[in-house]
């Protein structure tokens, strides 16, 4: 299981505030994928190496709160894809028809594609300028693949590092 190599090689923190996903998820309408939430639960709000932002429900800043940054990059999103980027099927509720972001980089933002049950949501990586990429794999693994270089745009010298919110 990807969470539990991504722990090993970078621990998590201690002293993790524990979740409650129940609001979260009525306001957005579905659960949210099982890996995506033992990753926030096992590391909280912060950032991956200095290059990947994970939200987190309980996140006491701004810049990490799951629902504040989904729905203002949900609105983003949208603009973006009304303006002419290629099409990306998601979530009927949301701007971008179900793209539903969970991370944010200085180059894009990570979404889970919302089709069929949460667990077989698909990670999608959406570019600042160019079109969505889709990772085959869960939220952990797309973080090692993050830190390892694997998704277009990012580095492998970046840092295995986990920083928390603050």
């Amino acid at each position: 299981m990807a969470i539990t190599e991504l722990t090993n090689r970078i621990p998590a923190p201690s002293g993790v505030v524990a979740n409650d996903w129940a609001p979260v998820e009525r306001l957005l309408g579905a659960a949210l994928p099982t890996a995506y939430r033992a990753l926030v639960d096992a590391y909280g709000p912060g950032d991956f190496g200095g290059v990947l932002r994970l939200w987190s429900p309980n996140a006491e800043t701004t810049d990490h709160a799951f629902a504040r940054q989904s729905l203002e990059h949900m609105d983003r999103l949208g603009r973006s894809f009304a303006g002419g980027r290629a099409p990306m099927p998601m979530l009927a509720s949301s701007p971008t028809k179900g793209a539903l972001p969970w991370a944010a980089a200085a180059n894009g933002v990570a979404c889970f594609d919302t089709v069929g049950t949460p667990d077989s949501w698909k990670v999608v990586f959406v570019p600042n300028d160019g079109d969505p990429i889709a990772f085959d794999g869960d939220a952990a693994a797309f973080v090692l693949a993050v830190l390892d270089g694997k998704v277009p745009g990012f580095d492998a010298a970046a840092p295995k590092t986990f920083e928390p919110a603050r």
